[in-house]
């Protein structure tokens, strides 16, 4: 069972790749390191997806009383 905390932390394991990137140029990375990476975020991308999901599953995304039209 998933939960909003379990889905902020996925968001910022997945937002982490804007610092690995330049890391990863700064000590010389070679296209297959670049592959590696894409292929870990692919991942890391998928478990979030997952999580949301389960999520939605479980009605935690539902607007408040006052603001039921709205999604």
């Amino acid at each position: 069972m998933s939960n909003r905390f379990e889905l902020e932390q996925a968001i910022m394991s997945c937002w982490t790749i804007t610092d690995d990137i330049p890391m990863m140029e700064q000590q010389g990375a070679n296209m297959a390191d670049m592959t590696s990476l894409a292929s870990v975020y692919e991942f890391k991308f998928k478990q979030l997806w997952a999580i949301f999901e389960d999520m939605i599953a479980q009605g935690q995304f539902v607007p408040p009383p006052d603001r039921a039209d709205t999604l």
